[in-house]
């Protein structure tokens, strides 16, 4: 029996149109070509590394400290998201409470 890759989002239907797996897209000879000459033409001198390393870092610190926001904002979604629980909860007791006291006042 053949095993079928299976789309980790359950959206199967698209495998057909990558060739039946996933992967990067199959690049053309002549794009490829065209990127190493490209690189081949540039040429890169010390200090030009050096400014690209140094910019890279400060890419990397920035992306680092974007996801301690994230994860500092989650957690605080979620503690937000278990008030909101309670509440909604307690609006429920309430208006059940509510509906018994209005039910008793129309009895008398």
């Amino acid at each position: 029996m053949a095993s079928r890759k299976i789309n980790p989002f359950g959206d199967d239907d698209d495998l057909d149109d990558y060739g039946g797996a996933w992967g990067p897209p199959a690049v053309p000879r002549d794009a490829i070509s065209s990127i190493q000459a490209d690189a081949a033409a540039f040429s890169s001198s010390p200090s030009d590394i050096l400014k690209d390393t140094i910019r890279k870092e400060a890419v990397i610190k920035d992306i680092l400290a974007s996801q301690s926001d994230l994860r500092t904002l989650l957690a605080r979604v979620k503690t937000v998201q278990g008030e909101v629980d309670k509440l909604q909860s307690g609006n429920a007791t309430l208006k059940m409470y509510v509906e018994n006291l209005t039910k008793q006042a129309s009895k008398r």
